[in-house]
Parts: C-alpha cells; sequence; structure tokens
C-alpha cells in the first residue's frame, strides 16, 4: 500500500539534509517513543519506517537514486507545463518546476500501516489520520480478520491514534476560537473510545477537555442570533449549573472555574440574554434557594416590569426582595419597586432605612425645593433604572421609557388601584392560616376569584415565567401569582383631586399618575380615601424634572454598592451576593459576538473579560498592542525557550518548565524526548547565540504568529557523566517557529529548521 510520505518527512528534515543532521535527526526520532498505550508492534512499525527512511537517505547512492525518483514524482508533466505557458507564461518564470512541490508516496507493508499513521500523528497531520486510520478501519480486509488477536491489537492501536487525534484537532479548534467545533471534535474521539471500552485514560483526558470547554461553548453559542444555538447554549449552562449545585454550590463541573470567576462568567454570559431568558434561568435558580440567583432574577423582575409596563413583575421583584432583605441590605431596590407601585410611604420608609450614602446624597440634591424625598427618588431612580439595569439586558438597552409614560399607561393604572385590595387579602388569608400549608391552600381561592375581575389574560406575560419560591416564607408566598393576569384597563378610572392630608391605617399605599399627570390614591377600603395633596404637588415636580432634567454623569456607584453588600448568608454564600451586585452595578456594554476568552490549556480555561472605566479607544489600542507581536517579544519568547531547552535537557532536568514556553503539539514531544534522557543518564550543556530574522503575524487570527531567526547551538553532550563527542555539536541554523498566543503570554506549538548556515 501506499502512503502520502515521503522519507525525508519521515525523519524531519529537509532535502538538502547534511549526513550530519540526518544522523541527528534519525537518532532524535528513535529516542522519541509513542505513548506506552500503544502495542510494542506499533513501535516497531514506526521504527522500522524510520530505520528504512534512514537507510536510504544515508547511503549516497540510493540517496541520489532515490531524489531523482523524488524529484521526478515533484516535478510536474509535460501537459502541465503546456497549460502553464499557454495560460501565463511570466508566471511560468516566477516559478520553475523544480520548486512546484508535489506530494510524493512511499509504498509500504500493510502491516507498517500503524507506523505510518504515528508518523502523521507526530507532524501534526491529524485530519489525515482521521481519514486514513477510519477509511482502514472500514476495510473489509481488517473486517474478515477481526477476530484474529494480532489484527484486535492492530485495531485497538488505530482506534488509539484516532483518539488521540480527534484529541488534538480539538485542541487546535479551541486555539482558534472555534469553541463547538473543538467540543465535536473531542465527542467523537470519545465516543471512540467509549463504543470500543478501551483506554479508560484517554478517556478521562477528554472529558476534562471537555468540561474546561463548556464555559467557551455556552458564550459562544449564546452570542449567537440562531434559536436552536441558543437553546443549546442555555441547556449546557443548566447542566453546569447541575453540576456545581447552583451558583454558589460547591459541586465539581470540571470548568477549573472558582466561585468568584464564575460569577464574573454569569455577567459576561448576561449580555447576551435577552430579559425573559434571563427572568426564566434566574428565577429557577433562586428555588435551590440561591441569594445570588434571587438577587438576579429582582433585576430582571424590576427591569420587564417597568420596560414593558407589567407592574405584577414589580410585586414579585418586592416579595424575593423581602426574603433578602431580612440579612443584606437591599433597602434601595425596596425603594425603586414601592416607587414603580406608587407606594410612595413605603419608598420613603425605604430610603430612610438604605445605607447607600452615595445615593442618598444625589436624590437630596434632586430634592433641595422640597420637604422629602420624593422628587429626587423620581428624577434618580429614573436614571438608575436605565443606566444600571435595562442596560443588562440586550433587549432592553434602547428603551426610552419615562416615569411619566409609565404611570400614565391605562392598565397600570388599572392594575394599581386594585392592587391595595388584593394585598390586604393576601395579607388577611395569611394572619388567618393556622399552618404554611394551610396558608397556601387559602391564598390559591382568593387569587383565582382576582384573576377573574379582568376576565382577559395580558398578551405580554407568557406563562413559563409564573414560579413559586419555595425559598421564600409561606407569608411572602401569599398573591406570588398576581403576575399571571393582567387587569383589563378600567375605563371608569375616578380623577379626584387631593384635598388634605390623612393619616393612612394601612400598612402600605398604593398610588398612580393619572392620564392627567395627577398623582392619586387608591385605598385597600370599600370608601376611597383622597389622595393627599402634598404628595400631588411633590411628583408634579418631580415630573417636570424628569422632562427638563439634563443628562449629567452620576458619580460612580460601583464600589461602595459592593462593599456595602456583606452578611447575606454565611459563607460563600454572602460572598456571592456581594460580588453579583458589584457586577450588577458595573457600566454595562453589550459586546460583539466576535468577542473570544483567553486560552490557557494548561491553566483554568476561562480568563474573565471584566468591564472597565476605560474609554472605547483606549480599549480598541490596548486591545491592538496586546494581539500584535513585536520583535522585541518575539526575541524574548525565543530566548526563553533557548534557556528552558538548556535547563531541560541539563544535568538538573527541570522537564517541567517546557509547559511555560510549549504549546501542543510539539509540547508532548520535547517533554518525552528530555524524559528519554533523563532515563538514560544524559544530558546536554548549550550555548545559544539568537538573532530574528523576521516576525509575520497572522492576518485571520491575531493570537497566531511565525517567527524566523538565525540560531548557533553549540551543544556538549554527557553520557553516564562523561562527554561524548560524537553527540556533540556546534550548529548554525535558520529556524522557523510557529507561535501561539494563549492568555498574555506567546507560546511555540511547532519549530521547523529551514536550512543550515
Amino acid at each position: 500500500m501506499r502512503i502520502p510520505l515521503d522519507y525525508y518527512r519521515i525523519l524531519g528534515v529537509p532535502i538538502k539534509a547534511t549526513d550530519k543532521q540526518l544522523k541527528e535527526a534519525y537518532e532524535d526520532r528513535s529516542l522519541q517513543l509513542p505513548r506506552r498505550e500503544y502495542s510494542d508492534k506499533a513501535i516497531a512499525a514506526r521504527k522500522q519506517l524510520l530505520d528504512k527512511a534512514y537507510q536510504v537517505l544515508s547511503d549516497p547512492e540510493q540517496r541520489e537514486i532515490y531524489d531523482a525518483q523524488f524529484l521526478e514524482v515533484t516535478r510536474p508533466s509535460p501537459t502541465d507545463l503546456e497549460t502553464a505557458e499557454s495560460s501565463s507564461e511570466s508566471e511560468h518564470k516566477q516559478h520553475p518546476p523544480e520548486q512546484i512541490p508535489i506530494s510524493s508516496t512511499v509504498e509500504i507493508a500493510p502491516e507498517l500501516f500503524i507506523g505510518a499513521l504515528l508518523i502523521f500523528q507526530e507532524l501534526g497531520e491529524y485530519g489525515l489520520v482521521i481519514r486514513l486510520g477510519t477509511a482502514y478501519l472500514d476495510s473489509n480486509g481488517l473486517k474478515e480478520r477481526s477476530d484474529s488477536q494480532e489484527n484486535q491489537t492492530e485495531k485497538e492501536d488505530i482506534i488509539l491514534t484516532l483518539a488521540l487525534a480527534y484529541l488534538e484537532l480539538g485542541r487546535e479548534q479551541w486555539q482558534q476560537g472555534k469553541h463547538e467545533n473543538a467540543a465535536i471534535a473531542g465527542q467523537m474521539g470519545h465516543n471512540l473510545l467509549v463504543e470500543n471500552n478501551l483506554f479508560p485514560s484517554i478517556q478521562n483526558v477528554i472529558e476534562t477537555d471537555l468540561d474546561k470547554l463548556r464555559p467557551y461553548r455556552i458564550l459562544e453559542l449564546v452570542a449567537q442570533n440562531n434559536i436552536a444555538a441558543k437553546n443549546k447554549g442555555l441547556q449546557l449552562l443548566r447542566e453546569m449549573l447541575q453540576k456545581r449545585q447552583g451558583i454558589e454550590g460547591k459541586g465539581e463541573d470540571g470548568s477549573g472555574l472558582k466561585f468568584e470567576h464564575f460569577l464574573h462568567f454569569i455577567q459576561q454570559l448576561r449580555r447576551y440574554l435577552t430579559a425573559v431568558e434571563q427572568q426564566e434561568l434566574f428565577e429557577a435558580e433562586a428555588q435551590r434557594p440561591s441569594a445570588v440567583a434571587t438577587y438576579l432574577a429582582v433585576y430582571t423582575l424590576i427591569a420587564r416590569g417597568f420596560a414593558q409596563k407589567q407592574p405584577q413583575l414589580i410585586v414579585r421583584a418586592q416579595q424575593m426582595l423581602e426574603s433578602l432583605s431580612k440579612r443584606q441590605d437591599v433597602n434601595w431596590e425596596r425603594a425603586i419597586c414601592a416607587l414603580l407601585l406608587g407606594q410612595t410611604q413605603q419608598a420613603s420608609e425605604a430610603l430612610q432605612h438604605s445605607q447607600e450614602q452615595e445615593i442618598l446624597e444625589l436624590i437630596r440634591q434632586y430634592s433641595q425645593d422640597s420637604p422629602d424625598l420624593l422628587p429626587g427618588l423620581c428624577v434618580y431612580g429614573e436614571q438608575w433604572l436605565h443606566k444600571e439595569v435595562l442596560s443588562q439586558f440586550p433587549d432592553l438597552i434602547g428603551c426610552q421609557l419615562t416615569l411619566k409614560e409609565y404611570f400614565a399607561d391605562g392598565e397600570v393604572q388599572a392594575y394599581l388601584e386594585h392592587l391595595p385590595s388584593l394585598q390586604l387579602q393576601q395579607q388577611h388569608s395569611s394572619q388567618t392560616s393556622a399552618s404554611p400549608m394551610t396558608q397556601a391552600k387559602a391564598a390559591s381561592p382568593k387569587r383565582h376569584k382576582f384573576f377573574g375581575w379582568g376576565k382577559k389574560q395580558s398578551q405580554s406575560q407568557p406563562a413559563s415565567t409564573v414560579t413559586h419560591y419555595s425559598s421564600v416564607p409561606q407569608k411572602e408566598l401569599v398573591g406570588a401569582g398576581i403576575n399571571q393576569t393582567a387587569v383589563s384597563r378600567n375605563n371608569s378610572i375616578r380623577q379626584t383631586r387631593s384635598t388634605g392630608v390623612r393619616q393612612q391605617p394601612y400598612p402600605s399605599t398604593s398610588s398612580n399618575f393619572s392620564p392627567k399627570g395627577r398623582y392619586r390614591q387608591s385605598p385597600p377600603e370599600r370608601e376611597r380615601q383622597k389622595m393627599q395633596s402634598q404628595t400631588s404637588s411633590r411628583l408634579a415636580r418631580a415630573g417636570n424634572r424628569l422632562k427638563h432634567q439634563k443628562k449629567k454623569n452620576s458619580p460612580s456607584l460601583l464600589v461602595k454598592r459592593g462593599l456595602l453588600l456583606f452578611g447575606l448568608i454565611v459563607g460563600i454564600g454572602s460572598l456571592g451576593f456581594v460580588l453579583t451586585r458589584y457586577l450588577l452595578n458595573r457600566p454595562a456594554t453589550l459586546v460583539s459576538q466576535q468577542e473570544q476568552l483567553a486560552i490557557n490549556l494548561n491553566d483554568s480555561p476561562i480568563r474573565v473579560i471584566e468591564a472597565t472605566s476605560k474609554s472605547t479607544e483606549a480599549a480598541e489600542e490596548e486591545k491592538a498592542e496586546v494581539a500584535v507581536l513585536s520583535a522585541a517579544i518575539a526575541q524574548q519568547t525565543i530566548q526563553k525557550w533557548l534557556n528552558t531547552k538548556a535547563a531541560a535537557f541539563g544535568n538538573q532536568h527541570q522537564i517541567d518548565q517546557l509547559n511555560s514556553i510549549l504549546a501542543a503539539p510539539i509540547l508532548s514531544q520535547w517533554r518525552d524526548r528530555a524524559q528519554d534522557y533523563k532515563q538514560s543518564n544524559a544530558y546536554r550543556q548549550y550555548q545559544h547565540e539568537l538573532k530574528v530574522r523576521s516576525v509575520t503575524a497572522n492576518q485571520e487570527n491575531p493570537n497566531l504568529a511565525v517567527v524566523e531567526a538565525e540560531v548557533r547551538e553549540v551543544a556538549q553532550h554527557y553520557q553516564q557523566g562523561q562527554p561524548d563527542r560524537s553527540q556533540s555539536y556546534d550548529d548554525k541554523l535558520l529556524v522557523r517557529y510557529d507561535l501561539v498566543r494563549q492568555g498574555e503570554q506567546w507560546l511555540i506549538k511547532n519549530i521547523a529548521v529551514v536550512q543550515q548556515l
């Protein structure tokens, strides 16, 4: 059988290699052994191909004959020459026939096929390994001899080679930012091993890669506009959360993400999820229970409730905040919810208890001419809703709704008018319940009675958002389902003018803007009490301020808001809440779908990209500086490799240092070679001289680059502690280095000798 190889590629030397280079290459390749999982037959087949290549090329006569045949194969046929001459004579002159490479082949015995696959694997020809290996496995000849023990061993070797090729191919795709393709390749290799029940250790390696790859896949999938892709990404996220046992969970998902990094990952993920998608996700997670998920769900409910004019969602956010308020200061969020529900008294009380001093100071500035803080709450609250809440959702970031427009909506007014009577019924039901179980049963019929009042359901509220919270106390659970129905518009809303101040006997006060801009109250009694005149005038002034307020850059609230949030729950839950709230209030900007995370296969796979306060221009300049490989950095990278090589092959055998400068696929080769030196009690002392000739960046992928350098390497070889002149040398070479950027560091993934100088 013929394979697409030539003897020069088998030894890994250029066509004009000297006898010395041939000998060194042959010895180096002979010392490199495949993985220990391979059979002796596979190792012997590879060695036989190396021996044959060296035998031919080291003999001058045989090499001359082979070169003549090799050049004849690589020379185009007369027909090709005639076509080339007729099409472009000038182009033909620039590319003589001798310089046009065409792949040559060698004839090998079928039993040496596995050896050829191993050599292809070492050359990084993973696609070719998969194509040839799969075809060979499917061949009838192998199937007919499948009962033979010898052929069963050969089959296992081929399956192992295919699985490793899938593994390395997946890692290459990973480095190129093609995360889903990388997962597909890895999964195919894993499936091949599982189906044949072979090599559990390799299965574990692939599983580890797939686990580390999962966060990348999620980000890549949810960033797409394709619904199927986004759903797949969300499913992967749910699986990840299940393995972690929730956002604050102590489970292991294999991603390598610590708790703080995982919170950053969630924040990065939210940039691509709509408000409905975030609501479904975080409400489900809140039931674990999860303080972080509860807080994220509150933000989602506030955002949808305001932007989509659904105050029933604000009520749900208010109820969830009650469970958080027992251990954490969420009074600012409670004030916003009360404001959006027209509950002016509750909003003022929440502000008085808030520890957000920076926010309170701004609100006081906006309320200088008012006896209370209500005007400032309206002005700053509207700014906060747009800058800190709606900006977290890609589908709501462009919303320009004002508070005045929100309260002027007829359905909002109708709902807020009947909200107090509903809350009074729920409160009464909660107080008369003998136990949490009977409380839930008592609350249910009252909710259904209220739902039938409007006789139609809101078209904008999906049924999938109806959720019950097992983590919330039962007294807060009553009425949690009010979002299921939006009360139909009440055409007979009375617009009464407030005539005085009156103390209300009820714990909460519901109020709403009338279509004419007046702010009035709908009390939970049969006889309606009139709106307080002071409140009406205050909110009228606030409306004017909202209308004429110029856009100002308010001071950053990031650090203080994060530091104020402590003590929510014991241990990691408290840390999670603080970090989540801090992240929520960072300036959020939509990230392009081409954004990639930095990849480092040797470390944790996620280097989370945090939002910063830098301008867009500065961020772009910084990104450009990181992406470009300068000559100075190239010089440092190659010099580091030479120093690391000297340490790995020196008498101390510091092999682990190779991980800091080499990447797959060459890393495993040099590690094996250094390990062989250590086991054979051999080492080398190196002296190097380096001069970088050129640095070429990859135009399609800024994470890749090629460096050509002149390297003088003087090696003194020692065997059993004694100098060995036959293995020592002094070479000056032109070497090509293929570099890949992983995270903030450039690594070498391939090395090739271009010529001897």
